[in-house]
C-alpha cells in the first residue's frame, strides 16, 4: 500500500467519524432552531464527556463537508480534500468570531469543541492533499 493510497484511506475514515457526528448532531438537535446560537450538545454530559455542539445548519453543514472529504478519498481527487479543507476552515473562524463578537453569531451553534474537531479535519484534509498532490507531482517527474 503506497502513502497515496493510505492519504485517500484517512480521507475516507475520517470523513466517516464527522458524518456520523453530524448525523448525530442533526438528530439531537431537532427541537432547536436551524440557527440557534446554542448548539445541543453530542457526547455523554452526564460524564463530563462533550465531544461537540451543533445547531440544524451546523451538522448539515458538517455533514456536507464531510461528504466532500469522503468524495476526495474514494474519487483521489486532490481538489475535493482541498475544499474539505477550506470548508472546516471556515467553521473553525466562524467559531472564533463568535468568542469575540457575542453568541449571538454563532451561527452553527458550535463551541470550543467543535472548534478543535474543526481544526482538526482542516489539518488532516490540509495535510492528506498536500501528500497526495507531491505524490502526483514525484510520479509525473520520474517519468
Amino acid at each position: 500500500m503506497t502513502l497515496n493510497d493510505k492519504a485517500h484511506r484517512q480521507q475516507i475514515t475520517w470523513g466517516a467519524v464527522g458524518a456520523v457526528a453530524a448525523i448525530v448532531g442533526l438528530v439531537v438537535s431537532h427541537k432547536l432552531a436551524f440557527t440557534s446560537p446554542h448548539g445541543k450538545g453530542i457526547g455523554f454530559n452526564h460524564y463530563a464527556l462533550h465531544f461537540m455542539s451543533y445547531n440544524r445548519l451546523g451538522a448539515i453543514v458538517g455533514l456536507g463537508l464531510s461528504a466532500v472529504g469522503i468524495a476526495a478519498g474514494v474519487f483521489r481527487r486532490t481538489f475535493l480534500s482541498w475544499v474539505a479543507a477550506g470548508g472546516f476552515a471556515v467553521v473553525a473562524v466562524q467559531a472564533l468570531i463568535q468568542w469575540h463578537v457575542g453568541t449571538k453569531s454563532n451561527i452553527f451553534g458550535s463551541d470550543g469543541a467543535t472548534l478543535a474537531f474543526a481544526l482538526a479535519m482542516v489539518l488532516l484534509y490540509a495535510a492528506t492533499a498536500w501528500v497526495t498532490s507531491l505524490a502526483r507531482s514525484g510520479a509525473d517527474t520520474k517519468k
